[in-house]
């Protein structure tokens, strides 16, 4: 075991790593502990890939795990957390928007006895669809899905050993890494601010779409609100139904011979409306199913294609044997003895 794991996923993060590494090394060291620097390559395609064995070479705290192919950063966090050996855990992203050495107050207060420290944003996000994702997330986890998390909180954490090894047991193969915290820390966290840079090198890897998937997927793991409310729109339009096929025939009564549209367009209207949100309620009970079918698959939620540490060497790598997140195990590289 060691004091404290820096567990860092990279995809096609070429550009920020060499900073990012220099940086890490110098906070770290700094310290006086016992550390070690994970880095989990999400499947990159430039050259991560060769960095990071380059890091892993020429310094004795650097592993490295690669995945055989692209699986987003909640899988990638999922991984470092099982890999990691630290008491401490420290998550952060690869694209130096945070500060290394940020790290020495989230680290600081985990001291003070908490769970998890979350890392909050200062400033709030340039792009309107962020600071409306921001907004949107923050309502939904605290109105609809209930969860505590401060406002703000970002994908920058330190986590106790404990709370890893319980984070650990969670066999879903759709994560959400936030909300497994959140559920198990509830009321035993503290958050601390948090410089954000502007990020000097690539693009942000969560895009619209990325970011309209992850909010499907923390309401579905942690809420079966959207089911409840499908309901209720049925009772509420099986009324209303019945209302406006009274209030139609009244009017079909009172209207002239020849006054077909006074019957027809309302009619029309009632069931294109009907018919959208029976679209729509229908949608929301394929994503619960279609969440269920990827769960009973028993897919692995990663493939490992290789992995870089200097107790038990090399293990995958071209032509070497992929490892697999099992339902109950994740593989985990020997530990030091």
């Amino acid at each position: 075991m060691v004091d404290t794991s820096v567990v860092i996923s990279a995809f096609n993060e070429e550009e920020n790593l060499e900073e990012l590494y220099a940086e890490l090394s110098q906070v770290m060291s700094g310290l006086g502990v016992t550390y070690e620097l994970l880095f989990v390559d999400d499947g990159s395609t430039d050259g991560t890939r060769d960095l990071l064995r380059k890091f892993y070479q020429s310094d004795e705290h650097v592993r490295v795990v690669r995945f055989g192919r692209n699986y987003g950063q909640q899988a990638a966090n999922a991984a470092g957390l099982k890999f990691a050996r630290g008491n401490i855990i420290i998550i952060i992203d690869a694209d130096l928007q945070t500060p290394p050495s940020e790290i020495l107050k989230l680290r600081e207060r985990l001291l003070e006895g908490h769970d998890i420290v979350y890392g909050v944003r200062r400033q709030v996000p340039t792009s309107l669809y962020r600071r409306l994702g921001t907004i949107g997330a923050n309502w939904l986890i605290r109105r609809v899905i209930r969860l505590d998390l401060p406002d703000g909180a970002t994908s920058f954490l330190a986590i106790d050993r404990r709370l890893v090894d319980e984070v650990n047991q969670f066999t879903e193969k759709t994560r959400y890494l936030s909300g497994y915290l959140a559920w198990l820390s509830y009321g035993r966290y503290a958050s601390v601010p948090v410089e954000r840079r502007p990020r000097k090198h690539g693009k942000s890897k969560y895009t619209f779409r990325r970011l309209v998937d992850l909010a499907m997927t923390l309401v579905a793991h942690y809420s079966t609100a959207p089911l409840a409310i499908a309901s209720y729109l049925g009772l509420l339009l099986t009324l209303c139904g019945a209302v406006m096929l009274v209030c139609g025939l009244i009017s079909r009564g009172l209207a002239s011979p020849g006054n077909v549209a006074s019957f027809v367009v309302p009619v029309i209207g009632t069931v294109v409306l009907f018919s959208g949100v029976q679209l729509g309620c229908v949608g929301i009970l394929g994503e619960y199913i279609g969440r269920i079918y990827n769960e009973v698959r028993a897919r692995p939620g990663y493939v490992i294609r290789e992995t870089l540490d200097h107790d038990a060497g090399e293990t995958g790598g071209r032509g070497g044997r992929a490892e697999h997140e099992g339902n109950n195990t994740a593989p985990e590289l020997p530990r030091d003895r």
